[in-house]
């Protein structure tokens, strides 16, 4: 519980979509992940995601259980209380991720393709799965002009898939006490940056 909360902490921080939170969004999983490989039990890893997605909910869409409550005409605890049994249905990627993170993460030793895969049910989760946001963890690099250039060729997904991976690299780096994984960090985000640069010249000199 205490991962879930750091990280649902930090992920508030970056869901008000402010510059001087977009750093914040390639670390904000690494304490939720650091758990995720420690996990020994199926049932503990839903109950505790099935916590991070209450958790996220409440943090991030505090507005919208007041919105229930005041157009339902209820007292705001009970909007509180239809936004937290609403949390799996709003952020169900968070518990399929966690899921498929685990369970890949006690059958492979190599943390590349393990991020890999549970990075790609992530985004596959917010795709095919109905959500009655839009909102995707991409969208807290929209604050950086050159960052989110890269939202063009696979869109906000893109860019959170890029997140995920970047925060695995974070994590490898932490568990193996190794600074070669924050390599994949930095060729990641240089990458975006470059990308964003080539955009943005192309946009100036056009205009």
């Amino acid at each position: 519980l205490a991962a879930a909360l750091a990280s649902v902490a930090v992920l508030a921080l970056c869901a008000r979509i402010e510059a001087r939170f977009a750093p914040f969004c390639w670390v904000a999983l690494v304490p939720w992940l650091l758990w995720l490989e420690r996990a020994d039990r199926t049932r503990t890893v839903l109950l505790t995601s099935w916590f991070f997605a209450v958790g996220f909910s409440c943090a991030v869409f505090g507005w919208f259980a007041r919105g229930i409550a005041a157009y339902a005409d209820a007292p705001v605890w009970q909007g509180w209380l239809a936004l937290a049994l609403l949390a799996p249905v709003l952020q169900p990627q968070f518990i399929t991720h966690a899921l498929a993170r685990n369970w890949l993460a006690r059958r492979h030793a190599s943390w590349l393709p393990v991020a890999l895969a549970s990075a790609c049910v992530y985004v596959a989760s917010e795709w095919a799965l109905p959500k009655l946001f839009e909102d995707t963890l991409g969208h807290g690099l929209s604050p950086s002009l050159h960052l989110r250039q890269a939202a063009d060729l696979a869109g906000a997904p893109g860019l959170t898939l890029a997140i995920l991976l970047g925060n695995e690299c974070v994590c490898a780096a932490s568990r193996q006490r190794s600074l070669r994984p924050l390599l994949g960090l930095a060729l990641l985000v240089a990458a975006l940056f470059a990308y964003g640069e080539l955009r943005v010249r192309e946009t100036a000199a056009r205009a």
